[in-house]
């Protein structure tokens, strides 16, 4: 989520949804000795996944201000 492509930081979310999702589907057991245990854990997990990427794209816009920032001393 550092770099210039939004979408690159969507590949491991989206991935582990559809993991998780195959899992609960299928009948595998993953977390199911509650059946509310399960679904908190994804989102939770997801809820990380999220949060880091807004982290990453805050920071990618931070550096390129910086980067115009230094451009425009330059010029002046």
């Amino acid at each position: 989520s550092t770099r210039a492509s939004v979408y690159w930081g969507a590949i491991f979310p989206m991935g582990f949804l559809s993991y998780c999702g195959w899992r609960l589907f299928t009948n595998h057991q993953i977390l199911m000795d509650h059946p509310v245990k399960a679904p908190l854990a994804i989102l939770f997990v997801l809820f990380i996944f999220i949060v880091d990427w807004g982290t990453g794209r805050d920071s990618y816009k931070q550096k390129q201000q910086n980067e115009l920032n230094k451009m425009k001393t330059q010029d002046i």
